[in-house]
């Protein structure tokens, strides 16, 4: 323990030494000029979301000026969702109609002005260079299931249930049967737990709604009150 002590003090005092002897040179001069103010090549990048087609000029501008002023060395430009059907602004900037090329024109303008990098992400939101043309069979996909809990040793012969879907697309990939405890598909969701009280006159069952979805485990769950509980 001693050991590793005296060696990183050893260790410390001889990076200090160097450093105080190489401050003040030419090249801790400048290694410091360039960590104030950062050359265009090493500033950082960021993502600039347009949420829900809700973009204006007023907003487009104040944003590409906040990142110039605040270091930031370009933004890739990336559209998230359309507009909802409550939509946040008056005029929704919807993707690819001759509004959002107007507001894409006027963007690369005021960048342009400011010296500021723009580069444009190839997707509608995360889902990589979508659009009406990719079909929901070539759209990204996920794998989802059900489960049901039956008796072993005897024939099953019924319909399973189908998981979600998205956009009336579906389609099989397996069936596993698996030996389940027997705890399996036992939850707070299945099992209703009962509360109680010692308080004379009181009715606990009050909290059984909530303490279903709250519970997270499998027991009947007796609470004292320290007061009487009102409806």
């Amino acid at each position: 323990m001693f050991k590793t002590i005296f060696v990183f003090i050893l260790f410390s005092f001889i990076t200090i030494k160097a450093f105080t002897q190489s401050k003040g040179s030419v090249a801790y001069n400048a290694l410091v000029q360039k960590f104030q103010s950062p050359p265009e090549e090493v500033k950082p990048w960021v993502f600039w979301y347009w949420m829900n087609a809700a973009v204006s000029k007023e907003g487009i501008k104040k944003d590409l000026i906040a990142m110039k002023e605040n270091g930031i060395g370009g933004a890739y430009l990336m559209p998230i969702s359309g507009a909802p059907d409550s939509p946040f602004i008056q005029t929704p900037v919807v993707q690819l109609t001759p509004l959002w090329w107007d507001m894409i024109r006027y963007t690369f303008q005021v960048a342009d002005s400011l010296h500021f990098k723009l580069a444009m992400h190839d997707c509608d939101g995360f889902a990589l260079a979508g659009g009406p043309w990719i079909t929901p069979e070539k759209s990204m996909q996920k794998v989802v299931w059900t489960k049901t809990i039956i008796d072993g040793g005897k024939m099953y012969d019924s319909i399973l249930a189908q998981p979600e879907t998205r956009k009336n697309y579906y389609k099989d990939i397996a069936v596993f049967a698996y030996p389940a405890k027997a705890y399996n598909g036992v939850s707070t969701y299945t099992m209703q737990p009962t509360v109680t009280t010692n308080v004379a006159d009181a009715d606990a069952s009050v909290l059984e709604i909530s303490l279903i979805l709250t519970t997270p485990f499998r027991y009947k769950l007796t609470t004292a009150f320290r007061s009487k509980l009102t409806r």
